[in-house]
C-alpha cells in the first residue's frame, strides 16, 4: 500500500460518516488545524482506478473492506460494506468458486450496507462488487477473513474484554472504543472503521479517539 492511498480512503470514510453523524461534521469544516486532519489530505489521486457515474461524474470505490493492504483483511464474518459513489447494487462472491453469496439493491444516496448473507469463513477470500443500474461492475474488491487461529484469539480477547467492561458498567462508546483499539493493535483497519459506524450518536471525544487510532499517511 502506498502512503498516498490512506488519506483518500480515510478522508472518504469521514465524509460518509459525517453524512449520518453530526459529530463528524466538524472534521469537514476548514480550520487552522485542517492540515492536521485526515480530511486535509483528501485531495491526492484516488486509491484505485475509478469509473465516472452518471451525469454528476461521481466516482465509485470501496472504502472498507478495500483491496488496499491493511484494509483487505477483516475479523468480522458479517462485515459492513462502505463505499463512495452512487451505485445500484452490491454483491459478494466466493473468490475461488465465483459463487454469488449475497446481493442487495441500494439507493444512489446509500454509502454503506451490512452484509446479510451466510457468515463468511475464516481464512477464505471473497470479492464484493459495486454495480451500476445496468448491473455492470463499477468497482471490484478482493478481501479475506482472518485465518481461524488468529481470528479465534481475537474473538476470545474481545469476549473477555466485553465481560470486564460490562462488569464496570461501561458505556456503548467505551466498549466500541475498546474494540477499535483491539483491532488497531492487530492492524485490522477495516474493522476499526466499522466500529466508527457502530455507534449511532458518537460524541466528539469518541470521534477524536477513533481517528487517533488510524494511520495518517
Amino acid at each position: 500500500m502506498t502512503q498516498q492511498r490512506w488519506p483518500v480512503v480515510l478522508g472518504s470514510a469521514i465524509a460518509v460518516l459525517a453524512s449520518a453523524h453530526p459529530a463528524y461534521e466538524a472534521l469537514l469544516e476548514p480550520s487552522p488545524m485542517a492540515e492536521r486532519t485526515i480530511m486535509a489530505m483528501i485531495m491526492p489521486p484516488s486509491p484505485n482506478p475509478l469509473k465516472p457515474k452518471g451525469s454528476r461524474g461521481d466516482e465509485v470505490y470501496a472504502i472498507a473492506p478495500s483491496d488496499i493492504e491493511g484494509l483487505n483483511v477483516i475479523w468480522r464474518d458479517g462485515p459492513l460494506l462502505i463505499w463512495e459513489g452512487a451505485i445500484a447494487r452490491v454483491e459478494v462472491t466466493d473468490a475461488e468458486t465465483e459463487e454469488l453469496l449475497w446481493s442487495q439493491s441500494v439507493s444512489p444516496e446509500d454509502r454503506w450496507v451490512a452484509y446479510g448473507g451466510a457468515p463468511l469463513q475464516p481464512g477464505h477470500s471473497y470479492e464484493w462488487m459495486l454495480c451500476d443500474g445496468s448491473n455492470a461492475v463499477a468497482h471490484l474488491v478482493s478481501f479475506q477473513v482472518l485465518a481461524a487461529e488468529k481470528r479465534d484469539r481475537i474473538t476470545s480477547a474481545l469476549a473477555e474484554q466485553a465481560a470486564a467492561l460490562q462488569s464496570e458498567k461501561a458505556s456503548p462508546e467505551e466498549m466500541a472504543l475498546a474494540r477499535a483499539i483491539c483491532f488497531a493493535e492487530q492492524g485490522l483497519w477495516s474493522d476499526v472503521l466499522m466500529e466508527a459506524f457502530s455507534v449511532q450518536e458518537p460524541s466528539a471525544d469518541l470521534v477524536k479517539l477513533l481517528l487517533a487510532l488510524l494511520p495518517k499517511n
